[in-house]
């Protein structure tokens, strides 16, 4: 980061978005994860321009560059309940999968009105 840098970090838990978990039916609610997403990246967004910092620098360089990270959690749990093996080729496919749509959803939010 440069000088007076920040960036806002957030992680969205994979297993709590598993329908049905262990099931015949199990899957990843993708679109609960489409709209957790985008909730989250309007979530840091709103905090860049809610928080208070103690420097004026702070401040200016947060509000310009507006940096936030988002990741996961409970991919290897999400993986067990939908019944793939965390290493698999299949689990690494589910995985670029989700991935690849948190990505889209934050880029589609992040120029969002």
């Amino acid at each position: 980061l440069p000088p007076y840098g920040a960036c806002l970090l957030c992680s969205i838990n994979l297993a709590r978005l598993v329908a049905d978990p262990f099931g015949k039916g199990a899957c990843l609610d993708l679109e609960a994860l489409d709209d957790l997403t985008r909730m989250a990246v309007r979530m840091m967004d709103n905090t860049v321009d809610a928080s208070r910092v103690p420097l004026p620098a702070q401040a200016a360089e947060a509000r310009a560059k507006r940096r936030i990270g988002l990741g996961v959690t409970g991919l290897a749990d999400a993986l067990l309940m939908v019944g793939l093996r965390y290493g698999s080729e299949e689990a690494a496919k589910a995985t670029g999968e989700w991935l690849h749509r948190i990505a889209r959803a934050a880029y589609l939010a992040s120029v969002a009105p």
